[in-house]
């Protein structure tokens, strides 16, 4: 079994648009938890952040998940050289709901619509996978992830 690290980690939340400015908001006592347009608590993007971190709204054609994970991947292969086209490189999301908003008959698996249009719009290789376990998603992401690595069957 290969060694496997983590080389690049990053969050995108009501809090803020990255992980530096989420950590310096929890250091400052803020939250990201805000009222919606009902009038409830949510921890969702307000319309003003949502242009401000993403430049444009969310919608049915503009899903919040699959929006901010197309930010976080740009980021990602601007500071790195990973190649997304390799069949050696998988892509894991790890989500508590994806784009569930997007549930409907009309519309019944948004997690495999989430992986098929991450795979079409960076050109992926290999079909992401995405593992949806309440909290635990992303320590269950990361373990897989280490497993396949450590196996040698994907390089990143």
């Amino acid at each position: 079994m290969r060694n496997a690290y983590i080389t690049f980690a990053d969050c995108i939340t009501p809090l803020g648009p990255n992980i530096e400015q989420i950590y310096a908001g929890i250091l400052r006592y803020k939250t990201g938890i805000n009222k919606n347009e009902r009038g409830n608590l949510s921890a969702s993007f307000s319309l003003s952040q949502q242009i401000n971190f993403f430049g444009k709204h969310f919608s049915f054609d503009n899903p919040a998940a699959s929006t901010m994970l197309g930010v976080i991947l740009k980021r990602l292969t601007d500071k790195y050289s990973v190649s997304l086209q390799d069949a050696k490189t998988l892509l894991v999301i790890c989500s508590t709901k994806g784009d569930i908003e997007q549930l409907s008959e009309k519309h019944p698996t948004p997690l495999l619509d989430l992986s098929i249009k991450m795979k079409a719009l960076f050109n992926l290789a290999n079909s992401p996978v995405i593992l949806s376990n309440a909290c635990v998603s992303s320590l269950h992401g990361l373990m897989y992830a280490k497993r396949l690595v450590a196996s040698g069957i994907y390089d990143s």
